[in-house]
């Protein structure tokens, strides 16, 4: 990752840590970059051309930070927010962000009121492996996650809807 996307995404992070008067620890911090760095670096691997302006793949340190900032919200209305072990208050990721891509619905082309995050199968296993046993599938063919599916509830009512295909 350059250092100028570094520095992006630890400007992001501080902006949204100042904001809302929270303090994490320096490993809490690694732990944000890193899957954001992943999810970005995966980003670059994706062709995106859709003509939709609502729907957009989320390739910039503040697109995700937005997406983790509703996953948390959504979760959190659900009452399960902490099943996941926030590291960071009022941000939802995990270690499958890093071999993931997120894809979020924007309302009037800026807010982010729906997200999805596609987790691909990169020899680090899938979040559903960690309720499950893995798969005679995933272990013979290459394998797509649709996972931590959050629509604002005040967009679509109360909704987590996570699949698997």
């Amino acid at each position: 990752m350059d250092n100028q996307l570094s520095k992006e995404i630890t400007q992001s992070l501080s902006t949204y840590l100042n904001e809302n008067g929270i303090s994490i620890t320096k490993e809490a911090e690694q732990q944000y970059i890193k899957a954001v760095e992943g999810t970005l670096n995966f980003c670059h691997l994706i062709k995106w051309n859709s003509p939709n302006k609502h729907v957009v793949l989320a390739n910039t340190p503040h697109q995700i930070l937005e997406s983790m900032k509703l996953r948390h919200f959504v979760y959190e209305c659900e009452g399960v927010v902490n099943y996941f072990h926030p590291t960071i208050p009022g941000l939802l990721f995990d270690q499958y962000d890093q071999n993931s891509v997120t894809v979020n619905y924007l309302k009037e082309g800026k807010y982010v009121i729906g997200s999805i995050r596609c987790s691909f199968e990169t020899g680090h296993g899938l979040p559903y492996q960690d309720s499950c046993e893995r798969s005679q599938i995933t272990q013979d063919s290459r394998t797509l996650e649709l996972n931590r599916h959050v629509i604002h509830p005040k967009h679509c009512g109360n909704m987590v809807f996570p699949s698997f295909f």
